[in-house]
């Protein structure tokens, strides 16, 4: 047995990490859900785009919002529907609050995945991320976001770079509607980065209406980006349904 392998032995067992989207301890096979729940998951990953009907894990539509705004193109993984039981939604808490090695690596991979089904050369990308607030950073000390930025970049072989510092006062879920979560999703560069020519991979958890990664995205552009492609685990926002013709 490899030491990396004997270390993560001794760490689950020392752990005994427990299924993110029902609590249960797992079996040493299972990664972060039981099978019960890693089954209603890949459901939910089978869901399709009413736009280009291919299942959300290899669909690029953004929305309309987001298309104004520089992101042509946006990869995710699954969709969250309000609902805190199901095992999709716990993911994105346990990301948040939780700052589990095994929950960001997961998310990583799953998140890679798609995106390397969705963008050609992805190596060529500079990765970076929509920043959490300063509040929320202090608050449960570290930058989510961030952190699976950073080991999305490590798989695709791109290098990683934070660009964008966030000034937002207030969460992005205590304001209701897109006009006032534009005015709250207040952020700058870092510094006075020079992206002429760069292609940029814009990372974050969840898209909800799509103000901060739009607002990241035109920062992004003014600072000289060629393009710029949103990479979201989960949205938030329905896609328009688009009725089959009768014949």
């Amino acid at each position: 047995m490899k030491l990396s392998a004997l270390r993560d032995s001794l760490l689950f067992y020392l752990g005994v990490p427990r299924c993110v989207g029902c609590g249960e301890f797992l079996d040493r096979r299972d990664r972060v859900f039981c099978p019960d729940c890693r089954m209603i998951y890949d459901n939910a990953k089978m869901r399709n785009c009413s736009r280009c009907a291919k299942i959300l894990a290899r669909c690029t539509c953004p929305n309309e919002y987001l298309d104004a705004h520089y992101i042509h193109s946006l990869i995710k993984v699954t969709r969250y529907i309000h609902d805190p039981a199901l095992p999709q939604n716990r993911l994105l808490y346990a990301l948040k609050q939780e700052n589990r090695r095994d929950v960001v690596d997961f998310m990583a991979e799953e998140l890679s995945d798609a995106i390397t089904a969705g963008t050609e050369h992805t190596g060529e990308y500079l990765v970076t991320y929509v920043p959490r607030r300063r509040a929320s950073v202090v608050k449960y000390g570290f930058d989510h976001a961030k952190k699976l930025a950073h080991r999305v970049a490590g798989l695709l072989g791109a290098e990683f770079v934070p660009l964008l510092r966030s000034d937002a006062k207030s969460a992005q879920k205590s304001k209701t509607g897109r006009n006032a979560r534009v005015e709250n999703a207040v952020m700058h560069p870092i510094g006075n980065p020079d992206l002429h020519g760069k292609k940029i991979l814009l990372i974050d958890d969840i898209v909800t209406t799509g103000a901060s990664m739009a607002n990241a995205a035109t920062i992004l552009r003014g600072c000289g980006a060629k393009s710029i492609v949103g990479a979201s685990f989960a949205i938030a926002y329905l896609d328009p349904y688009i009725p089959f013709e009768k014949h």
